[in-house]
């Protein structure tokens, strides 16, 4: 694989992208004991659940990157290749990001910690997707549906991060 001039662009702008949002999960969602939608709430889930009922404490970003990589074992082959690599590469450095970034809590107010958790994290994944990347998880999962179904991915993707 080559890589142009827009790739180089792309792939310094989804390692922004995944800082940002690593800080936005680590400094107010984590904080504000708050749960995403799509993988990342779902990831969130689990490690309280394992804490709680095991004791053992697994970052973020492990149970994120697993249940993300996951996913594309099923979907590489009918989702395009340059997409899932560069996924791949976002939701890596948001995992590797969110275990080495030791930020303090920025405030207690919850109101404050939903609204710029969300935009925070919200402008990391637009970024993502105007970078021919997306998180994964139910990114992938809706694209896929949407290919095999021949209907419009972000209904699938809205309703999946609704049940989430």
């Amino acid at each position: 694989m080559t890589f142009t001039k827009k790739d180089i662009q792309y792939i310094i702008t989804i390692a922004f992208s995944a800082l940002v949002y690593a800080f936005g999960i680590e400094s107010f969602v984590s904080s504000g004991n708050l749960f995403p939608g799509g993988f990342a709430g779902i990831s969130r889930l689990v490690v309280m659940l394992i804490e709680r009922q095991i004791g053992v404490v697994i970052p973020f970003g492990v149970i994120y990157w697993i249940m993300n990589f996951t996913v594309v074992l099923f979907i590489w082959n009918r989702i395009g290749h340059k997409f899932v690599l560069y996924s791949i590469l976002w939701f890596s450095l948001s995992s590797l990001f969110s275990i080495i970034i030791n930020v303090p809590i920025v405030t207690q107010d919850m109101l404050l910690i939903a609204v710029f958790g969300g935009l925070i994290n919200g402008f990391a994944i637009g970024l993502a997707l105007r970078s021919n990347a997306s998180s994964g998880g139910t990114d992938f999962i809706a694209i896929d549906l949407s290919v095999r179904l021949k209907r419009p991915t972000w209904n699938y993707l809205l309703g999946l991060n609704a049940f989430v």
